[in-house]
């Protein structure tokens, strides 16, 4: 339950964006059921299990160091998008990481 409200906080932060086609259709349909618990409301809830499982991790300090080995085993053109898409990012009240999203 505390990882679901987790990533609930993390998705409205902009913090954690679904953009994969499966993890989005599963997410749609995953809420609280009439036991009070959170499940999928249409069948299969493995992807979104897993997405749910994302929050306690980028709450850890593994999450940190991965992100440092992503940056630093990077090409100096995506750091260097990436870094300006950060720096606008700081004086805009909402988030956009389409540029991002074309290195992936």
């Amino acid at each position: 339950m505390q990882f679901c409200r987790d990533l609930r906080k993390l998705i409205l932060e902009k913090r954690v964006v679904i953009t994969e086609e499966k993890s989005y259709e599963e997410m749609s349909s995953f809420g609280i059921n009439n036991k009070g618990t959170y499940s999928s409301q249409s069948g299969n809830d493995d992807v979104a299990m897993t997405i749910v499982y994302t929050s306690a991790f980028i709450n850890s300090d593994d999450y940190s160091f991965v992100v440092e080995e992503i940056v630093d085993s990077s090409s100096d053109n995506f750091k260097k998008v990436m870094y300006g898409i950060l720096e606008s990012e700081k004086s805009t009240e909402t988030s956009n990481f389409s540029m991002v999203k074309e290195f992936m």
